[in-house]
């Protein structure tokens, strides 16, 4: 299973994320992870796992992202200045199908903007857009 991760979300930043993604992919063999954010920061992040993580670097790929979204951004900003960001390219990712799941810990109104652009909405149960 390949996860798409928003690595520059949380407030603990990059590293933190780097390090539970390492975790995460050392439990579960199945798991693939990508790791969207600043090349560079993000590699360095994986070279400095702790001694029981470093296997676990082999199945992170990173995609390089310049951008971040601030955790005080508007949403209506993030939908229009945050396209270059790690958490939009990560729901890119994710909408193209190129992963089977994403995570983010970052800024939540902008995940809710940036999400329902490329993922669009799932009808509740009964809805009309449900009838045949």
């Amino acid at each position: 299973m390949r996860i798409a991760i928003d690595a520059m979300g949380g407030d603990l930043g990059p590293r933190a994320t780097v390090r539970g993604a390492a975790g995460a992919a050392l439990q579960d063999t199945r798991l693939t992870l990508r790791l969207f954010g600043p090349r560079a920061r993000l590699e360095r992040e994986i070279a400095s796992l702790p001694r029981r993580l470093v296997a676990a670097g082999a199945r992170m790929e990173v995609v390089d992202t310049p951008g971040e979204i601030a955790p005080g951004l508007r949403p209506s900003e993030a939908l229009r200045h945050a396209g270059d960001s790690s958490m939009a390219r990560m729901l890119d990712c994710l909408a193209s199908g190129e992963a089977h799941a994403g995570v983010s810990g970052g800024n939540t109104g902008a995940l809710m903007a940036l999400g329902r652009r490329a993922l669009g909405t799932v009808a509740a149960p009964g809805h009309p857009r449900d009838a045949p």
